[in-house]
């Protein structure tokens, strides 16, 4: 639980382009009741909140630590990590006990795909902070770089909210596990409630009495805990066990297990406490083949969401060529469940758990039957990159438009580093190229051109703002997706003739040339690029001819 302190001591502050910072920290800190001694902020250097801090009404004195060597970058992702090292910095020099407040740039959260899948367990570590001693801690999300899923998270855990008028107290705020644990139903049953009992004390009233099973106002004497979902599934399995894992032996947010999902370049599953999801197991480990059929089923299942897929259509894509309909049903079957003991927690296959409990009665937690589908469901609150990838692309695009490229770059080069090949790349082709495989082949062509569209942008962003190493990188990335790539020939040539390197220009246009060729580009053909060639030649000086050279 987080100490009682006023709800403005942990606040959060959605910030557009435009707000006035320096005016909202000292409005911070005047809410705050009591005068700070020191501040740390945590932000990448040349951050607006550090000189908007200095410029500040009555700025108390303050250090400084970047994300990183906060741990907010480190992998694996460790709250207890994190936790002593900003603590360190909060007692420095005896300040610990002092009024000493943390204020925080949630930018972090794009840097790397370990903090943007980490980020909604934020609250769990200024509940600590609070915990060490913290006066308070404001977080600094900006509205126009952050993806929804993020904003929302922050709505939902911070006590107020820092605006131009004031600071006030956020009615949407959530306890730290229903916050952390979005999206099964007992969980919105639960958020509910939470919100109702804040309206009015008598339905805080009704639902203490409808939790604790007696027959008050609107109770039935029954605990909604076992209640069904729609459709007559029930409701996901919850562990109770902690998960040491996720912050070197500390206390998890919440004991639900919690998925990262990683489909850019090869599949990969993580678990909560950080372990990569074994595709087969250890007791019965399979053949090849089976695995991949695994991996593909859950592939499949997760790319088609709630609408699931049925028998048929997954046995078109994992056995097109099976002759026996009975027995291609049979394969599908024993896959499935090998996909549902793999996705179990482990340690409880075999042992009695509630997740085997469920496999024996026909029911499973994430792989489910409904209406003839087959259905994947993450645990609650899972992170998946595919999501993540066209939300960053989309805002970085909003920003260049409005014309804000250092910020655009900023989500243009966080959804790049998500994309670390095309998507389920390492998925056998069969199941991903196949003539019943548009599954996936349409989506990979779609992901892939917004990836090449990117690094475009980026190469051009990069230029435009002096940086000819990085516009230099997202060229050659852009000529390893295509060799002839016009575009990246051009902003190459364009940055060779900015250095006032003729030759590299000059033979920059004669790869382009021999690429084009390459391709069945004819010869006598006019060159696309010739003209800005020219151009820019034009526009350098002339090399000149040594004395000694001369006839």
């Amino acid at each position: 639980m987080l100490p009682a302190v006023p709800p403005s001591h942990d606040a959060a502050c959605f910030l557009h382009g435009a707000d006035p910072l320096p005016a909202l920290l000292a409005t911070w800190r005047a809410a705050l009741g009591t005068a700070p001694t020191h501040a740390l902020l945590v932000a990448e250097p040349g951050a607006p909140l550090l000189s908007a801090w200095r410029r500040s009404a009555g700025a108390t004195p303050s250090s400084t630590l970047t994300p990183r060597a906060a741990g907010l970058l480190e992998k694996p992702f460790s709250i207890a990590r994190i936790e002593a090292r900003l603590v360190q910095q909060l007692s420095a020099e005896s300040r610990a006990g002092a009024q000493t407040l943390l204020v925080v740039d949630m930018d972090w959260l794009l840097q790397t795909p370990s903090a943007m899948a980490n980020g909604a367990i934020w609250g769990t570590l200024i509940e600590r902070l609070f915990g060490a001693g913290a006066l308070g801690c404001l977080s600094l999300y900006h509205r126009r770089h952050l993806p929804e899923r993020d904003l929302l998270a922050g709505l939902h855990t911070h006590a107020a909210v820092l605006a131009p008028d004031g600071c006030r107290v956020n009615p949407y705020q959530l306890p730290v596990d229903l916050a952390v644990n979005a999206g099964s139903v007992q969980t919105a049953r639960q958020r509910l409630d939470h919100w109702l009992g804040h309206l009015s004390p008598a339905l805080r009233a009704q639902d203490a009495a409808r939790r604790s099973g007696g027959n008050g106002p609107g109770g039935d004497g029954s605990s909604d805990a076992s209640a069904p979902l729609s459709g007559g599934e029930p409701p996901p399995v919850l562990s109770d066990r902690s998960e040491q894992g996720l912050d070197d032996g500390g206390t998890a947010p919440t004991g639900t297990e919690r998925w990262k999902i990683r489909c850019f370049g090869s599949l990969r599953v993580y678990r909560r406490d950080g372990q990569a999801m074994a595709w087969h197991s250890e007791s019965r480990p399979g053949k090849a083949g089976s695995t991949r059929k695994v991996r593909g089923l859950f592939a499949m299942l997760l790319m088609s969401g709630e609408r699931g897929m049925t028998s048929a259509e997954l046995i078109d894509v994992l056995w097109p060529d099976a002759s026996a309909p009975d027995k291609a049903l049979n394969r599908l079957h024993h896959t499935v469940n090998e996909l549902r003991r793999l996705l179990l927690q482990p340690g409880t296959e075999g042992a009695g758990g509630a997740d085997s409990t469920a496999l024996k009665a026909g029911r499973h937690p994430h792989v489910v039957r409904q209406d003839q589908r087959y259905q994947l469901r993450p645990p609650a609150n899972s992170w998946i990159d595919v999501e993540e990838f066209p939300q960053l692309c989309r805002q970085g695009g909003d920003l260049l438009r409005d014309g804000r490229p250092a910020e655009a770059l900023l989500c243009f080069e966080s959804a790049l580093k998500l994309y670390t090949g095309d998507l389920f790349a390492d998925l056998p082709a069969a199941l991903t190229d196949g003539g019943d495989a548009d599954w996936c082949a349409t989506t990979r062509a779609w992901l892939r051109e917004l990836c090449i569209k990117v690094n475009g942008d980026c190469a051009r962003i990069h230029r435009e703002l002096g940086n000819p190493l990085q516009a230099a990188a997202h060229c050659r990335e852009l000529l390893r997706h295509d060799a002839g790539s016009s575009f990246a020939h051009g902003e190459l040539m364009r940055l060779h003739a900015a250095q006032g390197r003729r030759e590299a220009l000059d033979r920059q246009f004669q790869v382009y040339r021999q690429a084009l060729l390459a391709a069945g580009h004819s010869d006598a053909a006019p060159i696309p690029l010739m003209d800005l060639y020219v151009e820019l030649m034009r526009s350098l000086p002339p090399v000149k001819t040594p004395r000694s050279a001369r006839p």
